[in-house]
């Protein structure tokens, strides 16, 4: 992926950054994880909206009761997309 490609996505909500060691953007891991469908991921990101990106990797990250404890990364990987999709609009909410 070029940086043009990457600034596009996260500006598009496509993707998100993290501060990383000494102020530099980082980003998750698992963007580029080959048992996650990268489409599936963005689709997810866009559904968060303009949260912020740590409050997107605490989404991603952590168990969700709606998910059977499963986190949303772990869900992606099993294929259930319209699952996390309804979590995602849950944690939009909150």
């Amino acid at each position: 992926m070029t940086t043009q490609a990457l600034g596009k996505a996260v500006q598009s909500k496509r993707m998100f950054t993290l501060d990383g060691p000494s102020g530099r953007k980082v980003y998750p891991a698992f963007f580029a994880d080959p048992r996650c469908n990268r489409e599936h991921i963005e689709r997810v990101c866009q559904a968060l909206g303009d949260w912020p990106g740590p409050s997107k990797w605490e989404f991603f990250t952590s168990p969700r009761e709606s998910l059977n404890g499963l986190t949303p990364i772990e869900a992606l990987v099993r294929g259930e997309l319209d699952q996390v999709l309804r979590a995602a609009a849950a944690f939009q909410e909150r």
